[in-house]
This record gives C-alpha cells, sequence and structure tokens, in this order.
C-alpha cells in the first residue's frame, strides 16, 4: 500500500472495518451448515429426524449469505468512493505537472494511469478486506474443528494442499520470473499499440500494411510468442497445482485416506468423513489465492505503485 492510499484510505478505514467483521462473520456462518449436516449424519443414517438442527442449517445459510451480500455491498462503495477521490486528485496534480512529462509518457500514458491503473486497484480495495477475513477465519476455524474430530485424517488431507502451495511458489520464483516479465511487457506493448491504432484508424486506413498497423499486428506476434513460450514452461506445472485443488482430486483423497485409515484398523466415523468432505474445500481456499486471485493483487499493487510515482513527481512552482 503506497503512501497516497493510505491517506485515502484512513477516510474509509472504519466502512471498511466493517466489511472486514461482516466477512468474519458471514465465513464462520458458511461453516455452521457443514459442520451441522456432519454432525447428522450418523443420526440421519439411523434413521433419526433432528427438525431443530436442520432449522439451524437453515438460519445459518440465511446469516451467510446476508453477511456477504452486505459485505460485498459496502466494500464495492468503499472501492467507488476511493477510486472517484483518487482520479479528482490525480487529475488536479496532473495539472501542474510540466509538459515534457505528459510527453515521455506517450500518447495513452496518461489515459491508461486514470483508468487502467486506478480500475485495477479493485482487487486491492474491493476485494482484498473480504479475502483476508474470508482467507484467515475461515480455514483456521476448519483446520481447529478437523484436526480435534480426527488429526491423523487431516494430516494426510493436508498432503496435497501443501504440494499444490510448493507448486504456486515455484511458479513464482526465480526460475520462471523473465518469463513472466517478457509476456507483462509484451502485453504491455500490445495495449499501447493498440490504443494508438485505435485513435488513428484514419491514418491507419491511408496507409494499410504499414506505420500504425504494422506495429500492432508485430506486437500481437510478439505477444502470441511470448506467452505461448510462458505457456509451455509453467503449463504443465500449473496443470497439476490445480488438478491438486480439484473437487473431485480433494474428495477423493478424502476417501482414499479414510480407507486407508481403516485398513490400518484406526476408527473413523461416519460424521467424521462427512466433515472432512464437507470441509476439505475452506482449508484449500487460502492455497487456490496464491493462483489467479494473487496474480490480480500483485497487479493492483504495481498500479498503485506506479500512480505512486505520479504522485511523487514534482509539480511546476506557482507565479
Amino acid at each position: 500500500m503506497t503512501p497516497v492510499l493510505w491517506r485515502l484510505l484512513r477516510t474509509y478505514r472504519w466502512r471498511l472495518a466493517a466489511v472486514m467483521g461482516l466477512q468474519a462473520l458471514a465465513g464462520l456462518c458458511s461453516l455452521l451448515p457443514w459442520m451441522l449436516l456432519a454432525w447428522l449424519a450418523e443420526p440421519l443414517a439411523r434413521g433419526q429426524a433432528q427438525p431443530a438442527l436442520l432449522a439451524l442449517v437453515l438460519l445459518a445459510v440465511l446469516a451467510w449469505l446476508g453477511c456477504q451480500a452486505l459485505a460485498a455491498h459496502l466494500a464495492h462503495r468503499v472501492d467507488a468512493d476511493l477510486c472517484n477521490d483518487l482520479r479528482l486528485r490525480l487529475l488536479a496534480h496532473l495539472q501542474r505537472l510540466p509538459l515534457d512529462w505528459f510527453g515521455r509518457q506517450g500518447p495513452d500514458g496518461v489515459a491508461r494511469l486514470v483508468e487502467q491503473d486506478v480500475r485495477a486497484l479493485h482487487q486491492l480495495i474491493a476485494h482484498a478486506p473480504n479475502d483476508l477475513s474470508n482467507l484467515l477465519v475461515v480455514p483456521l476455524v476448519a483446520l481447529l474443528w478437523l484436526a480435534w474430530l480426527h488429526p491423523w485424517l487431516l494430516l494426510f488431507c493436508l498432503l496435497p494442499l501443501v504440494l499444490a502451495a510448493a507448486g504456486f511458489l515455484l511458479l513464482r520464483s526465480a526460475r520462471y520470473r523473465d518469463l513472466v516479465l517478457r509476456r507483462n511487457a509484451a502485453l504491455e506493448r500490445l495495449s499501447a499499440d493498440y490504443g494508438e491504432f485505435a485513435h488513428n484508424l484514419l491514418l491507419a486506413r491511408q496507409y494499410p500494411g504499414a506505420g500504425i498497423q504494422q506495429g500492432a499486428e508485430a506486437s500481437a506476434a510478439a505477444f502470441g510468442e511470448a506467452f505461448g513460450a510462458w505457456v509451455k514452461r509453467v503449463g504443465h506445472l500449473a496443470a497439476l497445482v490445480y488438478v491438486q485443488l480439484s473437487t473431485p482430486w480433494l474428495l477423493a483423497w478424502v476417501l482414499l485416506g479414510a480407507l486407508a485409515l481403516d485398513a490400518l484398523g484406526v476408527p473413523l466415523a461416519l460424521g467424521q468423513a462427512c466433515a472432512f468432505l464437507l470441509l476439505l474445500r475452506a482449508l484449500a481456499a487460502p492455497v487456490q489465492a496464491l493462483g489467479h486471485g494473487g496474480d490480480a493483487l500483485l497487479g493492483a499493487r504495481a498500479a498503485a505503485e506506479r500512480l505512486q510515482q505520479v504522485f511523487d513527481q514534482a509539480p511546476l512552482a506557482e507565479g
């Protein structure tokens, strides 16, 4: 978080705190239906109805959906208000910058700052507070409850999550950093060239196959090459990581662990097995956040740093 964003966020700190509190409450309520259903597994298997617990399941679902909807609404209102304030402050600062700075930004540089970079902060403002509460509270409570139910099965079920987390860390390591930088640079160049092409369609029609059109086509080819090289290196590993986190794999892994414990003579009740089947996805959420959600968050941080560099530019002296 940059200094400018910190100063703007101070105005919205209580609303963001309410968002995080509501999301934490929604996370706890989201666990209750699964915990109650796991508790009901054995009575229902014996044909014993539990209407009171079923009513609690319904109430927990309603509380979960209500708190989550309210948290999402408040977070997006904060995002809209803060981005509006940031654009106004950015435009006021741009009016005081020297003309040579605008020349160095290129034809679409200022528009990219005001629109794309400010819009990229959406992940950081509207989703990060919700994700922070949801990815801390829900997995921690689920982990503690499953550890209390059956620690040995929990250790077995954590293995694919640990392997997936290691895979994500490897994908972000220096081994693939050059490919990622090349892909990002090619995408930025493609965006800039196509922006110039879109703003000069008449000129492109007058000189087809040359000039602006040729530059846009060359950028598209360069991006295709960079993207293909990146996919060729990371595709197999990324596919394995996402298979480890897929619902069918996790459910099959729980069943495999249950069968292994049964073969070893370790007792496992029906309710315990159901709890792991229902809640293992909650444990996988923090690892899944290292994927595309993490990429979006890194992009938002990069946009915030670029905006901070603009605010750090010394304005012209008045007078």
